[in-house]
């Protein structure tokens, strides 16, 4: 999984941070601290319903999806060409991890209250130890509130990310 740092055993890494170091090992950059999250554990998301208070729904993370997208640099044409520098490149971009927590636990008697976690303008998930909360967007969804056959199963499933951006170096 960590090839680059086999000695690490991943499963007992919470989170972890990158920095650059010059010739003198003194830090020139460092990135924010980055979280892991297992596709087998479960994770509680904290959320404002309907009455300003704070609530909370545990799920199981089912999924953990990578996306980035980028503009792409395009550099003038030298004559002659230096094979060596790049022509193309990307510059801008932007990466983020897409979390899927999935639930059976909830009846159609709980859609309604549900609804609130969706509609919430503000939600966190629990993390470490001591608990601490992370800032969550839970993302844009459509899902069934009633439904006629098998209406005593709901599966909910929400997509988030965390709300902090990762930092991307671009030159």
């Amino acid at each position: 999984m960590f090839p680059l740092f086999p000695s690490i055993n991943v499963n007992d890494v919470e989170d972890y941070y990158v920095q650059i170091l010059d010739e003198n090992d003194t830090p020139i950059a460092s990135t924010t601290i980055n979280k892991l999250v297992s596709c087998n554990d479960t994770v509680r998301i904290h959320f404002i319903n309907s009455f300003g208070c704070v609530d909370g729904v545990t799920l199981h993370i089912a999924n953990v999806k990578h996306s980035a997208k980028s503009e792409a640099y395009i550099r003038s044409k030298s004559v002659p060409v230096i094979k060596s520098n790049h022509a193309q490149a990307r510059t801008a971009i932007e990466a983020k991890d897409v979390f899927v927590g999935k639930t059976t636990h909830y009846g159609e008697n709980e859609m309604r209250w549900l609804d609130e976690l969706f509609d919430a303008p503000l939600a966190w998930i629990e993390s470490g130890n001591p608990k601490e909360l992370i800032p969550i967007v839970i993302l844009d969804s459509e899902r069934e509130k009633v439904k006629e056959n098998d209406a005593y199963t709901y599966e909910v499933t929400v997509e988030y990310i965390l709300s902090h951006e990762k930092i991307i170096i671009n030159n």
